[in-house]
This record gives structure tokens, sequence and C-alpha cells, in this order.
């Protein structure tokens, strides 16, 4: 018999209203982005939670850019936060994949469209589908998208044959 080692994927969302998902076998685990009551990210936090997952063998995050119509403050803000992530798992030695929304959303099977991404989390987490609504309803497509992202980063590992 031979023992199946059990590791640890991250997938992460990086807007300051994203997240961070673990996926450990089929086992989810999900954090918000950590942010200060003026909305800035807690960067000191991130690290955090990078640490306390510290056996995470390999994470994807998703590649953000400009968009048509973002202001300059926010676009500013958004890049600190990706950049922080990176920086983040650069330091805690995580391998790190950096993959466009195109890209990632039709490996998983989703489109543009918000909802087919927290569609196609329950469907792959069905024990953690409330966790992609949020309390009056609304959608928590950051929390859906880090799940997607943490799964496809396991699969992406298996596929290429790592061990």
């Amino acid at each position: 018999m031979t023992d199946t080692i059990v590791h640890t994927f991250a997938g992460i969302d990086p807007g300051a209203s994203g997240a961070i998902a673990f996926v450990t076998g089929g086992c989810l685990s999900l954090h918000s982005c950590p942010v200060f009551e003026s909305g800035r990210v807690n960067h000191a936090g991130m690290a955090r939670l990078l640490q306390e997952n510290d056996v995470t063998k390999f994470a994807m995050i998703e590649e953000v850019g400009a968009r048509p119509g973002q202001g300059v403050c926010s676009m500013f803000s958004f890049g600190l936060n990706y950049g922080a992530w990176l920086q983040g798992l650069a330091c805690s030695g995580i391998p790190t994949r950096r993959i466009r929304p195109q890209e990632w959303k039709r490996a998983v099977g989703v489109t543009a469209d918000k909802a087919t991404s927290v569609k196609k989390a329950q469907q792959l987490f069905p024990l953690n589908a409330r966790e992609f609504v949020g309390p009056r309803g609304g959608l928590l497509d950051g929390f859906a998208e880090a799940a997607l992202l943490a799964w496809l980063a396991q699969r992406t590992w298996k596929m290429e044959g790592r061990t």
C-alpha cells in the first residue's frame, strides 16, 4: 500500500474585495482579502494568511491589468494589492503562476459573468456552497473565483505530473 500525500493549493482573486482560497484534498478554506476599516489592504494580514498556510505547494493568482473606465486611484490601489500578494507569495517561497482571467475562466469552464463562477464553485465545493452567497443573497464572486483558481492550481499540479 502506498501513502498518498495531500498537498495544499492556493487561488487568489487579488482585488480589495477579493479573496484567497486554500484547497487541501477536497477541503476548501476561504478568506477575505485582509483590509483595514479605511479599505486599504492589510499587508501584514496577507502575510499572516500565507504563513498560516505555509505548506502550500503551488498558487495561482489572477493576473490583473488596467480596465477601461477604471479611475486612476482605484487602478493604483488594485495594483498595490496585486503586488502585495505577489510579494507575500514570493517571501513565503510558494511557487506561483500568474494567469489571465480569460485563460483560467476558459480552463474551468466559466464565462465573464460572475454568476457562472459562483455556480461552478458551488458544484465543485458543495459543502461550501453557502459561502459563495452573501447574507442578503448577493454573489460573493471573489470567494468563488479564488476557489476556482485554487482548484485549477491543484488540477494543473497533477496534470504536470508533479508530486
